[in-house]
């Protein structure tokens, strides 16, 4: 027998009332495990049947664990609740899964006792376990067997019942026909669909086939197609049904649709299916509201675009018109002799109005980049000579203000490009327009070069006011320039570079600034660059023609005094003869009755407008067999589909307003020497 030791074994046999030789021979016959707690729990002893059955080899009570420890975490609470059960006096017995120390699996079945004390206390307890693993099995064993049993015996039955369950959790209606026509199971969905009550089962009788379904259908006339044979509907549709072919969608008077489809079972039945299409048709419904709504909002759009275009458009034209008087006046005046004050307050008067022009074509430009308007050139041009070209225009206002105006292009550029001239020299002139307003002494610098195979850069260096990096981040923004002071002493809208911005991004390419306050800017364009085999045509460099060769008859057509006074002046002055209407029906009847080299014609006339009147004069001439007058459109209307609408109507070419008598005469000098059929750009 395993003994405690001495001390404690003393304090037990006087606690306990025992002498050591009986305890030791009950111990010692006993075939259970038996083992001594303290009251917290903690094993004092443990007999050696207990040691060999749990397949431990000695037992050592210094170790003073806690017999609940060594049960599995699942037999815990139980154990727990008898050692309570003890300590008050009472027994308590329960049968747990506890391994041997083996790790053999074993069920024991353990009583729990209190031992008292001579006053009758419980001073102790008693834990006695049988191995009653073989008793579990067998029972285990005859539930299993009577498990199987039963569920041999209901097979049926306890499938049905299983399978009610399982409809229960599906979202749709489920129900089984026997291969009588007998709904013999169903769920909750299916009831619903039949229009049953809540409760379904008092409402949807067994009985119930789906031939009553149908019928009822019928009733309630829900297939007019069936009017008058209803019985041979009835019997094809039960025919189809039967044959896994049918279909059928019964309409509910709450609203709700559903759409019943059917299989053939293996033993002749019918599954039957009923689905809520409510939300899909909801759903449906609100996708096409959706759309209609879509394309309401983009005829909005549209319409908007549509608008600010034809705002654009009059806002151009009703600017243009006016400013074409001041702008081409104030030139005549300083073309002529007059005294140094007068020239003065000319001069004044035409950079006001050039100024006026600058900032309506900024406006327009940016309007039209923002809204997509703006279609980029893709043409071949020598990108060397529209650099230097560009530059020259520049070179006149520097050496005004006594600056230097560097230019170097890298070899590799002077060359033919595809691309869109138009859009980069508008770049290089924002950014060369502004290097020379914000630089009062030094220079300017440009420099053009091959960033790589695919990329060039133009680069625009001043020694100008500058600005710090705090204020790197708006000099792109509309109406704003890097100081507010520097806008009261310069000058300027602030749209230039947000449009240099916007044109580069759009052509592809990137723009970004370095500055210094009082050190100057720089300013970094780089575009994509694609190098073509076919040379550019070069620009051709014409004189401005003082007198034209021989007396050219040109037609006027412009509802606008001021206008036709500015044209009639600047060409009589040229040599010109010159005929001015108001109209375009007065103009296509000037026509017919005159002989003109050149008709300058105004789009906005009332009466008969331009373009009208071009296409007038176009048929009068093809149906008279006589040769094509040179037609150029002489306008405020300026945007790109302006362009378009005087080509198809068969205007030769498209002079903007407003005019200088510089610009007017190259533009007639270029039309002439193109001639009818090929118009030279767009002046």
């Amino acid at each position: 027998m395993t003994r405690l030791s001495s001390g404690r074994w003393s304090d037990s046999f006087l606690l306990l009332n025992f002498s050591e030789g009986y305890f030791a021979a009950v111990a010692r016959a006993s075939q259970d495990v038996m083992r001594i707690l303290d009251l917290d729990g903690v094993v004092e002893y443990m007999n050696d049947r207990g040691l060999e059955l749990l397949e431990i080899e000695r037992f050592d009570v210094n170790q003073g664990r806690r017999w609940e420890d060594l049960w599995p975490v699942a037999a815990r609470p139980r154990i727990a609740a008898a050692l309570e059960h003890a300590r008050g006096g009472q027994a308590s017995e329960f049968t747990a899964y506890c391994p041997t120390a083996k790790g053999r699996p074993r069920w024991w079945q353990t009583v729990v006792s209190p031992v008292r004390d001579g006053h009758g206390g419980v001073a102790r307890l008693l834990a006695t376990s049988r191995d009653v693993t073989a008793e579990h099995r067998r029972e285990a064993r005859l539930k299993l067997a009577v498990r199987r049993a039963q569920e041999a015996n209901a097979a049926k039955e306890s499938y049905l019942r299983y399978l009610k369950e399982a409809l229960e959790v599906l979202p749709a209606g489920l129900a089984f026909y026997d291969a009588d026509d007998r709904l013999v199971i169903w769920n909750r969905q299916y009831v619903a669909a039949g229009g049953a009550d809540d409760d379904g089962k008092s409402s949807l009788k067994v009985e119930l086939s789906f031939a009553d379904l149908l019928r009822a259908d019928l009733a309630d006339g829900r297939h007019p197609e069936a009017a008058g044979r209803e019985e041979e509907w009835l019997a094809d549709r039960l025919a189809a049904r039967r044959e896994a072919t049918g279909s059928h969608e019964q309409e509910l008077s709450n609203g709700r649709s559903y759409r019943f489809e059917d299989r053939r079972l293996s033993d002749g039945g019918i599954v039957s299916i009923a689905v809520d299409i409510t939300d899909l048709r909801r759903r449906e419904a609100a996708l096409e509201r959706g759309a209609a709504e879509l394309l309401t909002a983009k005829a909005a759009a549209e319409t908007a675009n549509h608008a600010k275009s034809e705002f654009l458009a009059n806002m151009s034209h009703e600017i243009r018109t006016p400013l074409n008087g001041v702008v081409g006046m104030a030139d005549l005046l300083c073309r002529g002799p007059l005294p140094d004050k007068a020239r003065e307050i000319a001069e004044i008067i035409r950079s006001s109005g050039q100024t006026l022009e600058r900032l309506l074509s900024d406006i327009i430009d940016l309007a039209r980049v923002e809204s997509g308007a703006i279609a980029l050139e893709h043409t071949t041009f020598h990108l060397g000579d529209a650099i230097r070209s560009t530059v020259a225009l520049s070179r006149l206002k520097a050496e005004e203000k006594g600056l230097r105006l560097d230019l170097t292009i890298d070899p590799g550029l002077d060359g033919p490009v595809a691309g869109d001239p138009t859009r980069t020299r508008q770049i290089l002139t924002n950014l060369l327009s502004n290097a020379v307003k914000f630089t009062d002494a030094g220079g300017v610098e440009v420099r053009a070069e091959v960033v790589r195979e695919s990329l060039f850069s133009l680069s625009v260096r001043d020694s100008g006011v500058g600005f710090d990096a705090t204020d790197r981040a708006r000099v792109f923004r509309r109406f704003e320039q890097a100081d507010g002071s520097i806008t009261r002493r310069y000058g300027g809208s602030g749209l230039g570079l947000a449009i240099c911005q916007q044109l580069t991004e759009l052509m592809g390419g990137h723009i970004d600034c370095t500055s210094e306050p009082g050190q100057g800017s720089t300013f970094r364009v780089e575009l994509p660059l694609v190098r073509v085999e076919t040379p550019a045509s070069a620009p051709v460099e014409a004189d401005l023609p003082e007198v034209f060769e021989g007396a050219l008859r040109v037609l006027v057509a412009d509802d606008h005094a001021t206008n036709r006074k500015v044209v009639d002046l600047i060409l009589t002055g040229a040599g010109a003869i010159t005929t001015c209407v108001e109209d375009g029906a007065e103009a296509v009847k000037a026509f017919r009755t005159g002989d003109f080299d050149l008709v300058l014609m105004d789009m906005q006339m009332p009466v008969l407008d331009g373009l009208s009147a071009v296409r007038a004069i176009r048929e009068w001439e093809a149906a008279a067999g006589r040769v094509p007058t040179l037609m150029m459109m002489l306008t405020a209307n300026t945007l790109p589909e302006h362009v378009a609408a005087a080509g198809d109507a068969g205007a030769d070419g498209h002079i903007a307003k407003p005019i200088t008598a510089g610009r007017l005469l190259a533009a007639v000098e270029d039309a002439l020497s193109a001639g009818v059929g090929s118009p030279p750009p767009t002046a």
